[in-house]
C-alpha cells in the first residue's frame, strides 16, 4: 500500500489496510510512505507504528524510484535475484547478514561491525530506513566496544 506520509493520509490509509486484512489476509503486505521529503511527512519508523506494516520511505517525483520501487516490492514478495538485477542489494544485505553473524561466531567483532555498515547502507539504499537505522545502531555498539576494548 502507497499512502502519503501526512498524518491526515496515514489515518484514511487504516480503512484500506483493514480491508486488506479481512479481504486477503495472507496477502504479502508493507507501507510505502511516499512524500517523505514535505515537511509535514510523518517519519518511516511513526507510519509502522501506526500502520502494524513495515513502511519503506519514497520519494515519488525522485528519478531513481522506478529501481528503488522494484527493490521494494521483490523485498516484500521475497524474491530472487534471477527475476531482476535490480534485486542484487537485497541479496548483498543477505549475504552480509549471514557473514556478520559468522563473524560474530569466530569473535572477529571488527568485521561484523564492517558488515553492520554496509548492511545499514543497502537498508537506506531501498528505503528501508528502520532496518537501516537498526544496523547502524548495531555497528554503533560494536564500534564503541572495538574503542572502548583498546584502552
Amino acid at each position: 500500500m502507497i499512502t502519503d506520509s501526512s498524518l491526515e493520509n496515514i489515518e484514511k490509509s487504516k480503512y484500506f489496510l483493514g480491508l486488506i486484512n479481512e479481504e486477503a489476509p495472507y496477502a504479502h503486505s508493507a507501507i510505502i510512505g511516499n512524500k517523505q521529503d514535505l515537511p509535514n511527512a510523518q517519519k518511516v519508523e511513526d507510519i509502522e507504528r501506526m500502520m502494524g506494516l513495515k513502511t519503506y520511505a519514497m520519494i515519488a517525483t525522485d528519478s531513481g524510484n522506478r529501481d528503488k520501487m522494484i527493490q521494494i516490492i521483490a523485498d516484500i514478495l521475497d524474491m530472487s535475484s534471477e527475476v531482476s538485477p535490480l534485486l542484487k542489494p537485497l541479496f548483498e544485505r543477505d549475504q552480509l547478514i549471514n557473514d556478520a553473524q559468522k563473524a560474530l561466531e569466530n569473535g572477529k567483532i571488527e568485521q561484523a561491525a564492517s558488515s553492520f555498515q554496509k548492511i545499514g547502507d543497502i537498508c537506506i539504499e531501498i528505503g528501508d530506513y528502520s532496518l537501516g537505522n537498526e544496523f547502524y545502531e548495531k555497528f554503533e555498539k560494536l564500534n564503541n566496544y572495538i574503542k572502548n576494548s583498546n584502552l
